[in-house]
């Protein structure tokens, strides 16, 4: 019922600019043609059925009542059909008559079209609300820090360089993730960019995919890879391949971040590296750093790419030092 559905929609924008929260509106439908073009059709539906769901076709159901309330003429409606009907036969014309794509094109827009990259420089760190702002670090391999300290400080410079960054994951507010992956953003960010979730990994994996396509950049915190193995379809159907079904007109600008391998009586649900599995997907950029020095730049580098970016840290090594 389009007119329902409108009224439905109506109250959910309403309810949402109010501050109400989301709304959840279930549109009961009918598949009328086959399940696939080509196959048959009534071995578990008669043709009765069918014919019954016809006659409640949506579009059909809005012209009777759009006629019979005297809001909107049968002429009308005649001269939008017409227009969607020239639309669909000269729309179909044009692909008939467009010369077959080049085969060198044929993987194009898998990875986001290369473009000049930005150049990384040194960034003062923010501190907390309320605190006298910090001066710029030392030169370059000037010091030694651990690899999770690279990582904080890459995601921190990045994050006061770029208001469109925000942090999902389990534990990511507040706490400062599991392994103090964002300790001290919170303070400076709040909730807004450091957003604690449920255990919902598909969830919050789908809903990054769906912000990056608007152009923020959302790091997605899972903890442990073998975590993320529930939202798999999400991440090989939807992220990496997000940029080739759209010909390159949607970027994916999703960071997803865990660690991997065995150690610390760590059992096999939190074990797992899977970095070769990943690694076949086309669409997706996938790195594992080893050294502190290599986890920020790679970190940063990630941040600025318009590829999705699988980042995976090996637990055994976030403690260690390097020059940085």
């Amino acid at each position: 019922d389009v007119l329902e559905i409108n009224r439905g929609a109506g109250d959910a924008i309403a309810r949402a600019r109010s501050g109400g929260g989301p709304t959840l509106i279930e549109c009961k439908t009918y598949r009328t043609r086959a399940h696939a073009e080509g196959m048959g059709d009534f071995t578990y539906r008669t043709r009765e059925d069918v014919e019954a769901w016809k006659r409640l076709c949506p579009v059909v159901r809005l012209r009777q009542r759009g006629i019979e309330s005297g809001l909107v003429s049968d002429a009308h409606f005649d001269t939008v059909h017409a227009e969607v009907k020239s639309l669909v036969e000269s729309s179909r014309q044009f692909a008939d008559d467009s010369p077959w794509p080049q085969p060198e094109t044929a993987a194009r827009h898998t990875y986001c079209e290369p473009r000049s990259p930005t150049p990384l420089t040194p960034t003062p760190l923010p501190s907390p609300r309320g605190e006298r702002g910090g001066g710029e670090g030392p030169a370059s391999g000037s010091r030694e820090i651990t690899f999770s300290q690279a990582t904080l400080e890459a995601l921190s410079e990045e994050m006061a360089q770029n208001p469109r960054i925000f942090v999902m994951g389990e534990g990511s507010g507040k706490r400062g993730g599991n392994f103090l992956t964002t300790k001290g953003l919170f303070d400076i960010y709040g909730p807004e960019r450091l957003c604690d979730t449920p255990i919902c990994e598909r969830g919050f994996v789908g809903l990054a995919c769906g912000a990056a396509m608007t152009g923020t950049r959302p790091v997605i915190d899972f903890m442990f890879t073998d975590f993320i193995l529930d939202s798999i379809g999400e991440i090989v159907n939807q992220i990496a391949k997000m940029q080739y079904m759209s010909s390159g007109r949607l970027k994916m600008p999703a960071l997803l971040r865990g660690c991997i391998g065995i150690g610390h009586s760590a059992a096999t649900h939190h074990s797992g590296s899977y970095y070769a599995l990943f690694g076949q997907v086309p669409g997706l950029r996938v790195v594992v750093p080893s050294t502190p020095y290599d986890a920020k730049g790679l970190f940063k580098r990630a941040l600025r790419c318009d590829d999705p970016v699988l980042f995976l840290e090996h637990r055994e090594i976030l403690q260690t030092k390097g020059r940085v």
